[in-house]
């Protein structure tokens, strides 16, 4: 198949701002910008397929392999099905003899635990807790709601002694018609842009921004490549990967009401970049 972004234009020329940043020529400077939430439309179809939720922490004391039995243990009901997830580290020497020696060495950092439907991924790691909702998407509230409810046994057993850097990561699948020439401006507003001298036929593509938000403390981080998707009826058929990342470096306590406050901010910071990627077309056939 053949992606061929009709009547694209160069790429638009950036400008450097007073402060050090950059920014491209008509577009919105994050820098510094508080973030009113505009109503948005409700979806009732959002392209979602994993809603993430991050809290990094910083711990008073190692975490023993108990810690995560007692983790699993107390959420077995919710969460039957586990897995401890283990880092690997392979260390390479090379002698004099030209000999080379592998050496591998792991250790459990965590567990994972799943609901029975597939729906839910928790992790309880020795630096967070992370929390997954997959397909189908219910909520922002839901999604929330569960953290709040893992989070206080968290802090229970694995003793945080400080919150250290919070994210808000939604990754959505936007499908793309099915022909041979698609024009990607009519789905991204800020999609590829293919020099007029060179051709216009596009295989693949994949592009990154980081963007400072509210300050220097948090950015969103925006990313689009073409993908296929990976399930359901329409598994396999061509579609645009929209992955959007907003997280914040900043200390909080572990019963601070503040890191909830922080993460609605991001979550508005998310909906901005979301709402802001895609053209109207492609947003109303998600309501």
């Amino acid at each position: 198949m053949e992606l061929v972004p009709e009547g694209g234009s160069p790429s638009r020329p950036r400008v450097d701002q007073p402060d050090g940043t950059l920014a491209l020529a008509g577009a919105v400077c994050w820098r510094n910008i508080l973030i009113a939430m505009p109503n948005y439309a409700s979806l009732s179809k959002a392209p979602v397929v994993e809603a993430i939720i991050e809290i990094k922490a910083r711990m008073a004391r190692p975490t023993g392999t108990d810690v995560y039995a007692a983790f699993q243990d107390r959420w077995k009901e919710k969460y039957p099905t586990a897995q401890q997830i283990r880092f690997v580290a392979t260390h390479l020497h090379f002698n004099a003899d030209a000999a080379v020696t592998n050496d591998v060495s792991h250790s459990v950092v965590g567990v994972r635990l799943d609901d029975e439907a597939g729906q839910w991924v928790v992790q309880g790691k020795s630096d967070g807790l992370t929390v997954s909702r997959l397909t189908p998407y219910e909520s922002w509230e839901r999604l929330v709601a569960v953290v709040q409810e893992l989070w206080p046994t968290y802090v229970e057993l694995f003793r945080p002694e400080a919150v250290l850097r919070l994210g808000v990561r939604y990754i959505n699948m936007i499908p793309l018609p099915d022909k041979n020439a698609i024009d990607l401006d009519a789905v991204l507003t800020a999609g590829p842009k293919i020099p007029a001298q060179l051709s216009q036929d596009l295989s693949e593509f994949m592009t990154r921004l980081v963007l400072p938000v509210s300050g220097a403390d948090s950015t969103v981080t925006i990313q689009q490549a073409l993908g296929a998707i990976a399930g359901g009826e329409a598994a396999g058929k061509p579609c645009v990967v929209l992955d959007i990342d907003a997280a914040c470096e900043q200390v909080f306590g572990v019963d601070s009401p503040e890191m909830w406050t922080k993460l609605a901010d991001l979550r508005n910071a998310k909906n901005l970049a979301f709402f802001s990627s895609l053209t109207a077309p492609t947003l109303e056939q998600f309501k």
